[in-house]
Formats: structure tokens, C-alpha cells, sequence
């Protein structure tokens, strides 16, 4: 009888514990992330790839030579350079991709994506569409305010020392708030809240610490 009153009260503060605004969107969030897996994982099987292997040559093909690397990667996709490796020599073997002297250093291998590689890239981005066509039924401004609340999870996320890499505009270098308006000092230009970026190919880190003007940004969007 004491077992099952003890055990009554742990489902009554679990379903307490659910019912927190909190915790609700974490789970939410985690809803959305087995969504992507599992929209990944289906387009990695019909090209007999690991859904890691899709996401690198995806990279591979948007970023610059810098950032094709095994050390760059490994951080990137949080993986450890062995791991990173055999996912690479995989790729490779299947002919998507190949090793590429540096020449500016030669110690130092650049990691590109072959022709074959090249003519799956359309086939295989497509796995996110789903989630896309749901945005797409979304009014203009739902879509600003759920970027920026995004922007702010990340943020904190990286404030907390999560392992998050980051190339968004809120700690790089060249963003700037003047008169309360965002500033690009690379494109020299105002940017839209909706325009910051969260991946961006210029992004270099600032010396100052990170988001020290994020409190100004959040009152304005």
C-alpha cells in the first residue's frame, strides 16, 4: 500500500513538473529534434549514408576551404577527430568526397566535395522540407518573434558554455548597435532583426564578451 502512495506522488510531480511553461517548450523543442532525425535518417537510407555524413557534405558545400578541415569539423559537429575521420574516409570511398592539398599549408588537408558528391547535394537538402512547408503557413511576424526566441535560446546556450559553436551576428566582431539600430561595420548597413544571422560565412569572433549588448536588442525586437 506505502509502495504504490509513493508511487502516486512521484506521477502527481512528474505531471506537475510537465505542466511548467519551461518544460513544455523543452520538450516541444525535443519533438521538433526527433522530427529532424528522423527526416534525416530517412533521406541517409536512400543513399546509404549515416545522417552525419549527409550533414558534412552539406557543410562542406556551403562553407570556405578554412573550415574544411578535420579539426574545424570535429568542433562543428562536436565529434571527436576519430570519429570525424571514418565518417570523412567513408564519404570518400563512396566517392562524395576528397582530400585536397592546402597550399597554404601543407601540413593541412582541405576536405571537398566531388562531382558525385556535387550531384546529390539538390536530392539530399531537401530532407528539411517538411519543416519548412510548416513555416511557410506561418504569418511574417510569428516567424520573427519565434527566430528571435531561438536566437535567445542559443545565445544562452553558449553564455552557459553548452560547446556551441557560433557564427551569429550577435558575437561577432563587426555587429554593432548605433541608436539602437543593428549594424553590420563589414557590410557597412543597417540589418533588420530578421536579417541577423546565425551561420554566416565573415563571422569573426569579438574580443569582448560575447552578448554584453544583447539586453538592448532584446527591447527592441
Amino acid at each position: 500500500m506505502v509502495n504504490w502512495i509513493l508511487k502516486l506522488k512521484q506521477i502527481k510531480e512528474i505531471d506537475i513538473d510537465n505542466e511548467k511553461l519551461e518544460n513544455k517548450i523543452v520538450i516541444s523543442l525535443e519533438r521538433i529534434s526527433n522530427t529532424f532525425r528522423v527526416l534525416l535518417w530517412e533521406k541517409a537510407k536512400i543513399y546509404k549514408l549515416s545522417p552525419i555524413q549527409i550533414q558534412i557534405i552539406l557543410f562542406l558545400v556551403s562553407h570556405s576551404g578554412d573550415k574544411r578541415n578535420i579539426s574545424y569539423l570535429s568542433k562543428e559537429f562536436n565529434l571527436s577527430k576519430p570519429t570525424l575521420s571514418d565518417a570523412i574516409k567513408s564519404l570518400i570511398l563512396k566517392g562524395y568526397a576528397e582530400f585536397k592539398q592546402n597550399l597554404d599549408d601543407k601540413r593541412s588537408k582541405e576536405i571537398i566535395i566531388t562531382r558525385k558528391g556535387k550531384k546529390i547535394i539538390s536530392q539530399i537538402q531537401d530532407y528539411k522540407h517538411p519543416l519548412v512547408e510548416v513555416l511557410l503557413k506561418m504569418d511574417h511576424q510569428e516567424k520573427i518573434e519565434l527566430f528571435h526566441s531561438l536566437l535567445k535560446i542559443i545565445e544562452q546556450l553558449v553564455l552557459s558554455e553548452n560547446h556551441l559553436v557560433q557564427r551569429m551576428c550577435l558575437s561577432c566582431k563587426f555587429y554593432e548597435l548605433i541608436n539602437n539600430k543593428i549594424y553590420c561595420n563589414l557590410l557597412k548597413t543597417e540589418l533588420l532583426p530578421a536579417e541577423l544571422r546565425i551561420d554566416c560565412t565573415d563571422y569573426i569572433q569579438k574580443q569582448k564578451t560575447p552578448f554584453e549588448e544583447s539586453s538592448v536588442l532584446r527591447e527592441k525586437i
